[in-house]
């Protein structure tokens, strides 16, 4: 009986003859040294890569940090953002006594859209307010959420708008409330002025 390539089989008549054995064991080494990547030039690349990263930190006087320093600092800095932002917030609740500033407001509390929010006057825009200039207490004025962004005439959706009487005082001062006319486009109406408590200071 003969193989593939012509020759008789093995010894014992039950296996490839020699030169099937070779062929198979040439391709075998083919594609190991073809596809495995042999660990010490792995070694080696890393070992470029750090001496390049020290050679760059030695050349250059001020070091840069790596990117997962730099998202650190930012949140970090985010994180400063929010938080005397909050307690600005917070206080201009106080100073409103904890009570929505629109004219005869009735919604409770306790009632969807009742959450008590903190409004800017002159918005914080699309890039939010990083330096805090337009989070002051002149620029904020405690709003139930109904009328702040929720109900169907809200000042987020221009349907109704306000500005304070005294451009000194800003919010901490009166404050007019307009609301649009039904069915007039630019129309508005004034629905009242409101001041902080007396007691709050």
């Amino acid at each position: 009986m003969t193989c593939a390539h012509g020759g008789e089989w093995g010894p014992d008549g039950c296996g490839p003859c020699a030169a099937c054995l070779a062929e198979t064991e040439r391709l075998c080494q083919q594609t190991t040294l073809s596809t495995a990547v042999p660990k010490p030039a792995r070694r080696s690349h890393v070992r470029e890569l750090r001496e390049k990263r020290s050679r760059a930190k030695a050349a250059d006087p001020v070091y840069r940090p790596g990117k997962g320093a730099t998202a650190q600092r930012r949140a970090t800095k985010a994180r400063g953002i929010v938080d005397r932002e909050q307690i600005v917030k917070q206080e201009v609740k106080r100073l409103d006594g904890y009570r929505c500033r629109w004219p005869d407001c009735q919604v409770h509390p306790m009632d969807p859209g009742g959450i008590l929010e903190a409004a800017h006057y002159q918005a914080e825009g699309m890039g939010g307010d990083p330096t805090l200039e337009r989070c002051t207490l002149e620029n904020l004025i405690g709003i139930c959420e109904y009328h702040h962004r929720r109900g169907p005439v809200n000042l987020h959706n221009g349907l109704a708008r306000m500005r304070p009487i005294d451009p000194v005082r800003g919010m901490r001062g009166p404050v007019l409330f307009e609301a649009a006319v039904p069915g007039e486009a630019g129309k508005f109406f004034e629905v009242g002025v409101t001041e902080p408590p007396k007691g709050a200071q």
